[in-house]
C-alpha cells in the first residue's frame, strides 16, 4: 500500500502542497530555460540600446564591395543584363507583337485565297507586291515572338543577378553591423548585464535540476501526474475529501464522468452521422429514380483521437514559441514584468497537459542537453533589419 493512504488530511495536504508548487516551477523553470529567455530578454534591450540597423552599414557596405573583385564583376554582370533587358523591351514594343499575333492567328488558306482572287482580277504586280507584304508581316510576327521570349529570358537573368548582388550587400551589412554590437556589448556596463543574466540562468538550471518528483511513487501509479495531484489537492482544500481514500474515489468518479461525457458526445455525433447518412441515402435514391446517371456519394466519417500523451512536450514547446515572441513583443520588459508573465503563462500551458514522473525526467534532460551547448550562455549577434 503507497503512503498517501496513511497520511492525515493537514500531512496529505501538505504533501500534495508541495508537489504541486514544485510542479509550477517546474514549469516555469522549463519555460525559461526552454526558450533561454533571460538572456533574450537582456539580447533585445542591448539591441535597442545599440540603436542600429543594417540600414546604417549600407554606405560603409557599399564602399566595401566597391574594392571587392567578386562584387565588381557582379556588379557588371547586373548592368550589362540591365542594358539587355532594355534593348530587348524596346524591340518588342516596335514590333507589337499583340497586333502580329491577330494577323499570324488567321488561316493561311484565307491568305492565299485573296491573293488568288487578286492575281484574277488585277494586274500581276499588284497581287506580288500583296503576297510579299503578307509574307513581311509573317517575318515580323516570327520575330516579334522570338524577342519576347528573349526578353523573358532576359528578365529572369537580371532578377537573379541582382538578388546575387542584393544578398552580398546584405551580408557585408551584417558583418558590419555584427562586429559593431560585439564591440557595444563588451562595454562594461553591458558586459556586466550579460553576465548577470548568464549567472541567474545557471543558478536556474540548478535549481531546475534539484526539482525532486521521486515522491510521485508516494501515491498509486494511476495518479502520478500533475492533474491528479493538483486536483487531490483541490478536493482537500475545499474540503471535499478529508483522505486519499476519498480523493481516490472522486478522483475515479470525475474520470468515470468525463469518460461517460465523451461517449455521450462520440454518441451524438454517431448519432448525426447516422442520420445525415440517412438522410443523404435517401437524397441519392430520390435522385436514382429521377436520374439514372447519378452516382451515389459516398459518406466518410472522420473518427476523433486523442493525442498521445507524449505529444504533450510538442504542445508545451510550441507554446513556449509564443511566450518567446510575447518578450520580443514587448521588447524592454522588465525582469519582474517578464518574471510574472512567465509564471502565469508557465502554468496556464503545463496545467492544461498530463504528466507523469517519467516525462518530467525525460524533458529534464532535454534541457540540460540544450544547456551544455557553448552558444547558450551568449548573446545573440543576429542583426536587427
Amino acid at each position: 500500500m503507497t503512503k498517501v493512504f496513511d497520511m492525515g488530511r493537514d500531512e496529505l495536504t501538505n504533501f500534495l502542497q508541495k508537489l504541486d508548487n514544485d510542479f509550477n516551477r517546474y514549469a516555469y523553470l522549463y519555460t525559461v530555460l526552454e526558450g533561454n529567455l533571460i538572456l533574450q530578454n537582456i539580447s533585445i534591450r542591448l539591441k535597442k540600446n545599440f540603436g542600429k540597423s543594417l540600414a546604417d552599414y549600407e554606405h560603409n557596405a557599399l564602399a566595401i564591395m566597391n574594392n571587392d573583385p567578386e562584387a565588381t564583376v557582379l556588379t557588371g554582370k547586373v548592368e550589362a543584363a540591365e542594358k539587355k533587358c532594355k534593348r530587348l523591351r524596346h524591340l518588342t514594343k516596335t514590333y507589337r507583337p499583340g497586333l502580329i499575333k491577330k494577323i499570324n492567328r488567321k488561316p493561311i488558306w484565307i491568305t492565299i485565297a485573296i491573293v488568288g482572287v487578286l492575281s484574277a482580277v488585277t494586274a500581276l504586280p499588284l497581287a506580288i507586291f500583296f503576297a510579299i507584304f503578307i509574307g513581311y508581316l509573317y517575318y515580323m510576327a516570327a520575330h516579334a515572338n522570338k524577342f519576347v521570349s528573349d526578353f523573358e529570358k532576359a528578365k529572369q537573368q537580371y532578377s537573379d543577378l541582382y538578388n546575387q548582388l542584393h544578398d552580398m550587400l546584405i551580408a557585408k551589412e551584417s558583418e558590419l553591423w555584427q562586429k559593431n554590437f560585439e564591440k557595444f556589448c563588451s562595454i562594461p556596463e553591458n558586459r556586466k548585464l550579460i553576465d548577470q543574466a548568464i549567472e541567474s540562468t545557471k543558478q536556474q538550471l540548478n535549481e531546475f535540476n534539484t526539482l525532486d518528483f521521486s515522491k510521485y511513487s508516494y501515491l498509486p501509479s494511476m495518479y502520478q501526474d500533475n492533474q491528479s495531484v493538483h486536483n487531490s489537492l483541490q478536493f482537500l482544500l475545499t474540503g471535499q475529501a478529508m483522505t486519499w481514500q476519498e480523493c481516490a474515489q472522486l478522483l475515479s468518479q470525475r474520470e468515470f464522468q468525463e469518460r461517460q461525457l465523451k461517449e455521450a458526445q462520440a454518441q451524438r455525433q454517431n448519432q448525426a452521422q447516422i442520420i445525415n447518412n440517412q438522410q443523404q441515402m435517401i437524397k441519392n435514391q430520390q435522385e436514382a429514380l429521377a436520374n439514372q446517371q447519378q452516382i451515389i456519394e459516398n459518406q466518410q466519417t472522420q473518427i476523433y483521437t486523442m493525442n498521445e500523451i507524449n505529444q504533450n512536450i510538442q504542445n508545451v514547446n510550441e507554446k513556449i514559441k509564443e511566450v518567446k515572441n510575447d518578450i520580443k513583443r514587448h521588447s524592454l520588459i522588465q525582469e519582474v514584468q517578464m518574471t510574472e508573465m512567465i509564471h502565469k503563462q508557465s502554468q496556464q500551458i503545463f496545467q492544461q497537459q498530463q504528466f507523469h514522473r517519467e516525462q518530467l525526467n525525460e524533458m529534464r534532460k532535454s534541457i540540460n542537453s540544450t544547456a551544455s551547448s557553448p552558444s547558450y550562455t551568449q548573446v545573440s549577434v543576429a542583426p536587427v533589419g
